[in-house]
């Protein structure tokens, strides 16, 4: 029980070590976050591009489903007409 305490001590006493040792903030937070929402929005987009690129590519792969196929081919097709 000692033993529990004496951590509980010293992971407070790190914790405002910590705190107090943090340089001040660069920009101001607002641009912070403004900065990280740019960001994040551009890291969906491209997760988003990347993750349908794939499925599709996979789709392409797939001709010998008759049903799916005729519905796959209508979908290359759209997308070489709009590249």
């Amino acid at each position: 029980m000692l033993e529990l305490r004496a951590i509980r001590q010293e992971l407070t006493s790190l914790r405002c070590e910590t705190r107090e040792s943090l340089p001040p903030p660069i920009v101001h937070p607002y641009l912070e976050f403004i900065i990280r929402g740019i960001l994040q929005g551009f890291g969906t987009v491209v997760g988003a591009t990347v993750v349908v690129s794939i499925f599709l590519y996979i789709l392409a792969q797939i001709d010998f489903i008759p049903i799916v196929s005729d519905w796959i081919q209508m979908i290359v097709k759209e997308m070489q007409i709009r590249h």
